[in-house]
């Protein structure tokens, strides 16, 4: 095996990973907003805050890395290439903004939940983390980054 194929399945497995942390955060952070149950919504939280800490965030560092070195391995330029540029914008915005907003998102509609369990009732911190939307706006602004990217990887355009 060489070390570009080496590097394609090592990069493709880092995307399979980044992938199952990005769904293992949205299908909870989904059902914990549509939930009533505040015990039910505060784990809900805790799952996709979990999903996002042991998946998604060093998934998409993974994919990064083995993107770089494959790209390398190929013989591309990350500097003059005009799709790797591109693609490589695209992934820095992930990386670098909307997972961390994320975060901070999931981490604050979670304590809130938790407050709100420990109560025993909707408070206002609560309903106020809940239409605040960041985690959400942010997980699915991940989800509609990955078509572009795919493309300029697949196609390499220009």
């Amino acid at each position: 095996m060489s070390s570009e194929e080496l590097f394609r399945v090592l990069h493709f497995l880092a995307l399979f990973y980044m992938m199952f942390g990005l769904g293992g955060v949205i299908v909870p952070l989904y059902r914990g907003y549509r939930t009533e149950d505040l015990a039910r919504k505060a784990q809900s939280f805790d799952d996709a805050l979990s999903a996002h800490q042991t998946a998604l965030l060093p998934g998409t560092i993974f994919v990064g890395v083995t993107g770089v070195i494959l790209a390398g391995d190929l013989g591309l330029n990350i500097i003059t290439t005009g799709w790797l540029v591109t693609l490589e914008a695209i992934y820095l915005v992930v990386l670098l903004v909307c997972i961390p907003l994320l975060a901070t998102g999931l981490r604050k509609v979670h304590l809130e939940a938790l407050a709100a369990a420990k109560a025993g009732r909707m408070t206002e911190g609560l309903e106020e983390a809940l239409r605040d939307n960041v985690a959400l706006v942010f997980s699915l602004a991940i989800v509609f980054l990955i078509a572009p990217m795919v493309y300029l990887a697949v196609f390499r355009p220009y």
